[in-house]
């Protein structure tokens, strides 16, 4: 692999970081010359968590799991466990009035 030091432009940084997108790599300080106090400086004190890849600073990416994760604890956070039960009973409107009761005796 080419030291980032003599890679001549951006596409070819980019190819040689695994074909991340641009929008991961951090500018400062510049691509090739970072070092692991970098990396433990910009983890403590900005923005999303980054990684050292070949003297870059790269920006970790938030994958689908994770992103499912952290959307499901939110969401259950701002709803109530009674607003919880009111969809249920809506979304299982056709179940018979004692089913129904059964069901949102579990969240009462």
């Amino acid at each position: 692999m080419t030291h980032a030091a003599v890679t001549e432009n951006l596409a070819e940084r980019l190819h040689e970081l695994g074909g991340i997108d641009a929008d991961r790599v951090r500018s400062s300080p510049s691509p090739g010359t970072a070092t692991l106090d970098d990396l433990v400086h910009a983890n403590d004190h900005s923005g999303p968590l980054c990684e050292l890849i070949d003297n870059t600073l790269v920006e970790k990416s938030v994958g689908f799991e994770t992103s499912f994760v952290a959307a499901t604890i939110t969401m259950y956070s701002l709803i109530t466990r009674s607003c919880i039960a009111l969809i249920v009973c809506i979304t299982l409107g056709c179940l018979s009035q004692s089913r129904r009761d059964s069901i949102l005796s579990r969240f009462t």
